[in-house]
Protein backbone atom coordinates (compact mmCIF):
# COMPACT_ATOMS: atom_id res chain seq x y z
CA UNK A 1 0.00 0.00 0.00
CA UNK A 2 1.44 3.36 -1.03
CA UNK A 3 1.64 6.35 1.30
CA UNK A 4 -1.13 8.06 -0.72
CA UNK A 5 -3.40 5.02 -0.30
CA UNK A 6 -2.69 4.91 3.44
CA UNK A 7 -3.62 8.59 3.79
CA UNK A 8 -6.90 8.13 1.89
CA UNK A 9 -7.67 4.96 3.86
CA UNK A 10 -7.23 6.77 7.19
CA UNK A 11 -9.17 9.87 6.13
CA UNK A 12 -12.20 7.93 4.91
CA UNK A 13 -12.62 6.55 8.43
CA UNK A 14 -13.40 10.02 9.80
CA UNK A 15 -14.79 12.02 6.85
CA UNK A 16 -17.72 11.24 4.58
CA UNK A 17 -16.50 13.41 1.69
CA UNK A 18 -14.73 11.80 -1.25
CA UNK A 19 -10.96 12.26 -1.30
CA UNK A 20 -8.44 11.92 -4.13
CA UNK A 21 -4.68 12.23 -4.28
CA UNK A 22 -3.27 12.94 -7.73
CA UNK A 23 0.16 13.29 -9.27
CA UNK A 24 1.21 16.62 -10.77
CA UNK A 25 0.25 15.29 -14.21
CA UNK A 26 -3.36 14.95 -13.01
CA UNK A 27 -3.42 11.16 -12.68
CA UNK A 28 -5.35 10.02 -9.60
CA UNK A 29 -3.17 7.62 -7.57
CA UNK A 30 -5.44 7.12 -4.54
CA UNK A 31 -9.14 7.75 -3.92
CA UNK A 32 -11.96 6.85 -1.58
CA UNK A 33 -13.71 5.65 -4.76
CA UNK A 34 -11.30 3.05 -6.19
CA UNK A 35 -12.90 3.41 -9.65
CA UNK A 36 -11.29 6.87 -9.95
CA UNK A 37 -7.72 5.59 -9.52
CA UNK A 38 -5.81 5.92 -12.79
CA UNK A 39 -8.21 8.53 -14.20
CA UNK A 40 -7.15 11.99 -15.31
CA UNK A 41 -8.31 14.89 -13.12
CA UNK A 42 -8.06 18.20 -14.94
CA UNK A 43 -8.55 20.21 -11.75
CA UNK A 44 -5.60 18.45 -10.08
CA UNK A 45 -3.44 19.09 -13.14
CA UNK A 46 -4.28 22.81 -13.10
CA UNK A 47 -3.84 23.02 -9.31
CA UNK A 48 -0.35 21.52 -9.51
CA UNK A 49 0.57 23.89 -12.33
CA UNK A 50 -0.76 26.98 -10.49
CA UNK A 51 0.47 25.88 -7.05
CA UNK A 52 -2.54 27.19 -5.16
CA UNK A 53 -5.94 26.10 -3.87
CA UNK A 54 -8.57 25.68 -6.55
CA UNK A 55 -12.32 25.70 -5.96
CA UNK A 56 -14.21 23.44 -8.34
CA UNK A 57 -17.87 24.27 -9.00
CA UNK A 58 -20.74 22.26 -10.41
CA UNK A 59 -20.12 24.17 -13.66
CA UNK A 60 -16.47 22.98 -13.66
CA UNK A 61 -17.78 19.47 -13.13
CA UNK A 62 -19.61 19.76 -16.46
CA UNK A 63 -16.69 21.19 -18.45
CA UNK A 64 -13.53 19.71 -16.92
CA UNK A 65 -12.37 16.13 -17.28
CA UNK A 66 -12.59 13.88 -14.20
CA UNK A 67 -13.72 16.70 -11.88
CA UNK A 68 -16.30 16.74 -9.09
CA UNK A 69 -17.35 19.90 -7.25
CA UNK A 70 -15.16 20.64 -4.23
CA UNK A 71 -11.61 21.83 -3.62
CA UNK A 72 -8.12 20.89 -4.80
CA UNK A 73 -5.03 21.75 -2.78
CA UNK A 74 -1.40 21.43 -3.87
CA UNK A 75 0.83 19.18 -1.75
CA UNK A 76 4.25 20.72 -1.17
CA UNK A 77 7.52 18.96 -0.36
CA UNK A 78 10.79 20.90 -0.26
CA UNK A 79 9.07 24.00 -1.72
CA UNK A 80 7.84 22.02 -4.75
CA UNK A 81 4.35 20.84 -5.67
CA UNK A 82 4.55 17.04 -5.70
CA UNK A 83 0.86 16.25 -5.92
CA UNK A 84 -2.68 17.39 -5.26
CA UNK A 85 -5.26 16.42 -2.69
CA UNK A 86 -8.90 16.86 -3.63
CA UNK A 87 -12.06 16.78 -1.56
CA UNK A 88 -15.62 16.81 -2.89
CA UNK A 89 -18.40 18.87 -1.38
CA UNK A 90 -19.40 22.46 -0.72
CA UNK A 91 -16.11 24.45 -0.71
CA UNK A 92 -17.24 26.53 2.30
CA UNK A 93 -17.82 23.34 4.29
CA UNK A 94 -14.81 21.27 3.14
CA UNK A 95 -12.11 23.99 2.93
CA UNK A 96 -11.13 23.83 6.63
CA UNK A 97 -10.92 20.03 6.46
CA UNK A 98 -8.96 20.25 3.22
CA UNK A 99 -6.35 22.55 4.74
CA UNK A 100 -5.92 20.23 7.72
CA UNK A 101 -5.72 17.25 5.39
CA UNK A 102 -3.09 18.95 3.24
CA UNK A 103 -0.94 19.83 6.28
CA UNK A 104 -1.29 16.30 7.65
CA UNK A 105 -0.31 14.86 4.26
CA UNK A 106 2.74 17.13 3.99
CA UNK A 107 3.83 16.17 7.52
CA UNK A 108 3.45 12.46 6.73
CA UNK A 109 5.52 12.88 3.57
CA UNK A 110 8.28 14.66 5.54
CA UNK A 111 8.17 11.94 8.20
CA UNK A 112 8.29 9.20 5.56
CA UNK A 113 11.29 10.86 3.88
CA UNK A 114 13.07 11.24 7.25
CA UNK A 115 12.60 7.55 8.08
CA UNK A 116 13.84 6.51 4.64
CA UNK A 117 16.95 8.69 5.01
CA UNK A 118 17.59 7.32 8.52
CA UNK A 119 17.19 3.76 7.31
CA UNK A 120 19.57 4.40 4.39
CA UNK A 121 22.14 5.95 6.75
CA UNK A 122 21.91 2.95 9.07
CA UNK A 123 22.39 0.50 6.18
CA UNK A 124 25.40 2.45 4.92
CA UNK A 125 26.95 2.43 8.39
CA UNK A 126 26.35 -1.32 8.78
CA UNK A 127 27.89 -1.99 5.36
CA UNK A 128 30.87 0.20 6.25
CA UNK A 129 31.50 -1.63 9.55
CA UNK A 130 31.24 -4.98 7.76
CA UNK A 131 33.75 -3.82 5.12
CA UNK A 132 36.02 -2.33 7.79
CA UNK A 133 36.16 -5.67 9.60
CA UNK A 134 36.70 -7.76 6.47
CA UNK A 135 38.76 -5.65 4.04
CA UNK A 136 42.49 -4.95 4.21
CA UNK A 137 43.43 -1.85 6.25
CA UNK A 138 44.83 -0.05 3.22
CA UNK A 139 41.67 -0.16 1.16
CA UNK A 140 41.35 3.35 -0.34
CA UNK A 141 37.64 2.79 -0.92
CA UNK A 142 37.20 2.26 2.83
CA UNK A 143 38.82 5.62 3.60
CA UNK A 144 36.52 7.36 1.11
CA UNK A 145 33.45 5.67 2.60
CA UNK A 146 34.52 6.70 6.11
CA UNK A 147 34.93 10.28 4.95
CA UNK A 148 31.43 10.32 3.39
CA UNK A 149 29.99 8.92 6.63
CA UNK A 150 32.01 11.47 8.64
CA UNK A 151 33.85 8.73 10.55
CA UNK A 152 37.44 8.96 11.75
CA UNK A 153 38.87 5.49 11.12
CA UNK A 154 42.26 6.48 12.54
CA UNK A 155 40.81 6.96 16.02
CA UNK A 156 41.58 4.09 18.42
CA UNK A 157 38.52 2.07 19.39
CA UNK A 158 37.77 -0.92 21.59
CA UNK A 159 34.88 -3.33 21.40
CA UNK A 160 33.21 -4.56 24.56
CA UNK A 161 30.86 -7.53 24.46
CA UNK A 162 28.75 -8.37 27.49
CA UNK A 163 26.74 -11.58 27.73
CA UNK A 164 23.97 -11.37 30.32
CA UNK A 165 22.46 -14.67 31.35
CA UNK A 166 19.94 -13.02 33.67
CA UNK A 167 17.12 -11.63 31.47
CA UNK A 168 15.86 -9.36 34.26
CA UNK A 169 18.79 -6.96 33.68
Amino acid sequence: MTLAEKIVDEVKRVLTEEIIIAQTNGTIIAATDPARVGQFHEGAYLTSFEGQKRILTKDDQQHMKGVKAGINLPIYFKQEVIGVIGMTGDPIHVSPFGEILRKMTELLIHEHEFFQETETDERQLEAFVFDWLHLPETAIDLTEKASRLQLDINKERAVVLIDCQDESL
